[in-house]
């Protein structure tokens, strides 16, 4: 290759590489692990999960969540009535923090009569 030619390709891929920006490419999403006791069996959980973006999702139970966008996110435990008993959710409501990566960021309700 001549000395023009080498350079040529040497500023092509120089442009190359700087339109990539040199950042990662993998994803920037993290997960919430979201656990829940206390209830006997048979009854449903009533716990809302509020975060970015809009994001709200109801669960019935203990479930992880993906793909998730980074930020605060608030876990609440509404009143569950089973047996008979008004089970509440300890703590009723709480802030979890979600950062990027494959670590899920924890979250736990402890339903109690």
């Amino acid at each position: 290759m001549t000395r023009r030619a080498s350079g040529w390709v040497g500023a092509v891929l120089g442009l190359l590489l700087a339109a990539c920006g040199g950042e990662s490419t993998g994803p920037n999403t993290g997960s919430l692990a979201v656990t829940v006791s206390g209830l006997p069996g048979g009854a449903s959980a009533d716990v809302t999960v509020i975060g970015p973006g809009g994001f709200s999702r109801a669960l019935t139970g203990s479930q992880t969540l993906n793909e998730l966008t980074p930020g605060g996110y608030t876990v609440s435990a509404d009143l569950v009535s089973a047996g008979g008993n008004v089970y509440a959710g300890i703590p009723a409501s709480q802030s979890v923090a979600v950062a990027e990566g494959s670590s899920p960021a924890p979250a736990q309700v402890t339903y109690a009569v």
